[in-house]
């Protein structure tokens, strides 16, 4: 059965897109829907209440580990008998090579490409989020 792994910059639009797909498809052939984000806390060793608060308290380096991790496992995880598998990625997930090489090993691969303005726009609507400099976020994004 088919994997996709749906990914792009944060707020490009990939939960949406990946959930709204299966509730469309999911009608005609069995199919399972993950945002990977929701694979990550499990894996915290504090009380990170969000992804967000992960990434400030482990670093980069080691998010990007952890992120890898949960989506091998989520994968080693996934009965290909049962059906088809939509999986949108973090924000931050391209920037992994690991995790690239991953996701085009196991299935599709598709990438949201939204305008840059757009995006930074809608991330700093939100809260600066820790992966950009919260001095100049602009210049950093």
């Amino acid at each position: 059965m088919a994997i996709c792994f749906i990914t792009g910059i944060k707020h490009s639009g990939k939960s949406l897109l990946g959930s709204l797909a299966v509730t469309y498809l999911s009608t005609k052939q069995q199919i399972k829907f993950i945002d990977s984000d929701n694979l990550l806390l499990p894996y915290s060793q504090s009380s990170d209440t969000s992804v967000r608060d992960l990434f400030s308290n482990i670093g980069k380096e080691r998010f990007m580990q952890v992120e890898y991790r949960a989506i091998r496992e989520a994968l080693e995880a996934h009965d290909t008998t049962s059906g088809h598998l939509v999986m949108a990625t973090g924000g931050g997930a391209c920037d992994n090579a690991r995790l690239v090489d991953l996701m085009k090993q196991s299935g599709s691969v598709i990438y949201l490409y939204r305008k840059e303005q757009w995006l930074f726009d809608k991330i700093a609507a939100s809260g600066i989020p820790p992966f950009l400099d919260q001095d100049n976020p602009r210049r950093s994004f």
